[in-house]
């Protein structure tokens, strides 16, 4: 059995990467969250914002119907407005997992999608994390929240990897440090170089 640590990218939809050659991702396995960009759609798609959920349902009833992604994470609140979502077996709520004995779900007090879109990779097994486009800018209010579920998110992570011994690697692909004091940081352009190599 090989013992080598599966890598995920968690894609967000900030500002950081409104120029990124998403043709990066074609052979990663990746977590898209929120509102999708690019006509791209990862491996995985999560979204727990009701408001996000509700302003881009059609989009996100296509993705479901014609089997875009391999499951979604989503709130289960959405069911009040599109209750035919529940007879697509790879649907999944977080609602659900908190509910799970002994999974992370249950710790993280205040949530977003991308850090759900985090926590999700984390228990589908993959411990080598990258985080593209989560800017969680500090000028607008609603990002408070997303700033501490980040913190929320970062104190799991510290937890589980007490309690199950496996190490996790996560960096934050940002020039900016509105995350700096839960992640460590690396520059987006690093990626992009390393693209160009032969």
């Amino acid at each position: 059995m090989s013992n080598e640590i599966k890598e995920a990218f968690i894609v967000g939809n900030g500002e950081s990467i409104k120029d990124f050659n998403y043709d990066f991702f074609k052979d990663k396995k990746t977590v898209g969250t929120g509102k999708l960009k690019n006509d791209w759609y990862p491996d995985f798609y999560v979204c727990v914002n009701l408001e996000t959920l509700k302003s881009n349902l059609e989009s996100i009833k296509n993705m479901i119907i014609n089997k875009k992604c391999e499951v979604f994470l989503l709130n289960a609140e959405i069911i009040q407005e599109w209750e035919d979502i529940l007879q697509y077996s790879n649907v999944m709520f977080i609602q659900q997992l908190r509910l799970l004995e002994n999974n992370p779900f249950r710790y993280l007090v205040d949530s977003c999608s991308g850090s759900c879109g985090v926590l999700f990779a984390y228990i589908l097994g993959f411990h080598k994390l990258n985080l593209l486009g989560m800017d969680c800018p500090d000028n607008e209010d609603r990002f408070k929240i997303h700033k501490k579920s980040w913190e929320d998110l970062r104190n799991v992570l510290v937890m589980y990897n007490v309690l199950t011994q496996e190490g996790v690697e996560l960096w934050n692909y940002n020039s900016n440090k509105n995350l700096d004091h839960c992640f460590k940081k690396k520059d987006i352009k690093e990626l992009e170089d390393f693209e160009l190599i032969e």
